[in-house]
């Protein structure tokens, strides 16, 4: 997975999901962790850290606008 996608499915969880997106994300991340699936494993995190950004990003600029 590159970062374009994990950008997508992260906006997707927001959507889907809105401040229950994170935790989703690690939710799958250690589903896929106890699975054995390492790459599906790095793909969630991958997607978890673009979670992050986009939540930070939004805090950000709520503070600006304040």
């Amino acid at each position: 997975m590159d970062d374009i996608d994990a950008w997508r499915v992260a906006d997707q969880l927001i959507k889907s999901y809105g401040d229950q997106a994170r935790m989703i994300a690690a939710q799958r991340a250690d589903a896929f962790l106890y699975n054995g699936d390492v790459d599906g494993f790095h793909a969630w995190k991958r997607i978890a850290n673009a979670l992050a950004a986009l939540e930070k990003r939004e805090v950000d600029l709520n503070e600006v606008a304040h």
